[in-house]
């Protein structure tokens, strides 16, 4: 602090986190690709599960992150046995995200867990991945259950998919959602809360489709590679 001329941070939370009001920062987002996440271009990956045994399409109600206890895929998945409950459709819930050598014991923890709540059928943990942009032009609804985050790209790349998005408020996912306007924002820990806004999500189309084309609107004008760009020009030559 005493060397830099600025202090550049990713979002206000991290700023409210590591300094006190006295340290003066900006905040520069970082950006998305929003010509590789652009879900007019991008075909929906449909390798993640086997319809052939029903009739009716699955609801596909997906998460991206790495198998770690911070994610709180435990409650993403507790809200998936309630969400399945009330649709006559079968409900796929992949969970896209590398299994950490680190977190083995969480990640049987978790699928000790799916099979308690008879969900097993369900949730599939599909691993790393390299086609996000496809497997989530594939879901009905982007997930994110984590307690803490400081800035997740990956709400923002659902966001740009135009992807409708249930989130927890935590760290800074509430500078990139407006509750109501681009998305939903749920407690964190609390499965009721993230089942009930999927729920919504899912029964009320049009509400949906409002908020996923606002969030991707966002994502545009505030996000996007060339704002980020933009955004780091005017600091430097402000500095020179």
């Amino acid at each position: 602090m005493s060397l830099a001329d600025e202090i550049v941070v990713a979002s206000e939370s991290v700023a409210e986190y590591y300094f006190s009001d006295r340290v003066d920062t900006t905040t520069i987002y970082s950006p998305v690709d929003v010509d590789e996440f652009d879900p007019q271009i991008v075909s929906p990956a449909t390798d993640f599960y086997d319809s052939s045994g029903s009739s009716k399409d699955p609801i596909v109600i997906g998460t991206v992150g790495n198998v770690n206890p911070i994610k709180g895929h435990e409650y993403f998945i507790r809200a998936i046995a309630t969400i399945k409950e009330q649709f006559n459709r079968p409900v796929i819930a992949p969970i896209v995200g590398a299994k950490l050598d680190s977190r083995e014991e969480y990640y049987e923890d978790l699928v000790d867990l799916c099979e308690e709540l008879d969900v097993s059928d369900n949730v599939v943990f599909l691993g790393k991945r390299d086609d996000v942009p496809e497997l989530m032009a594939a879901f009905d609804a982007f997930v994110l259950s984590s307690v803490a985050e400081a800035c997740p790209m990956v709400v923002l790349e659902a966001m740009a998919m135009e992807c409708p998005v249930v989130a927890t408020r935590v760290g800074g996912v509430p500078e990139q959602i407006t509750d109501g306007k681009d998305g939903w924002l749920v407690p964190s820990e609390n499965p009721t809360e993230l089942a009930n806004a999927v729920i919504e999500l899912l029964r009320d189309e049009n509400e949906s489709t409002r908020r996923a084309a606002n969030a991707r609107e966002r994502v545009c004008s505030t996000f996007s590679l060339e704002h980020c760009v933009d955004r780091h020009e005017a600091l430097y030559r402000s500095l020179v």
